[in-house]
């Protein structure tokens, strides 16, 4: 596999994760990826909503 290889992921929030932290929510729906991962992801501008990156975990 390679190391350099990027991945998307697609993630429609329900009403009930509405309102979470967007790293609490991303952790609960990919429990494969650690909250500190994602926290990094987000902040390295990997992580869009509604098609633009966010780079605050309290999105």
């Amino acid at each position: 596999m390679d190391p350099n290889a990027q991945e998307c992921r697609l993630h429609t929030v329900t009403d009930r994760e509405a309102g979470l932290r967007l790293d609490k929510m991303l952790s609960d729906a990919f429990p494969d990826l650690s909250r500190s991962r994602l926290q990094d992801l987000i902040r390295d501008g990997q992580v869009s909503v509604c098609g633009k990156p966010v780079t605050k975990p309290r999105h």
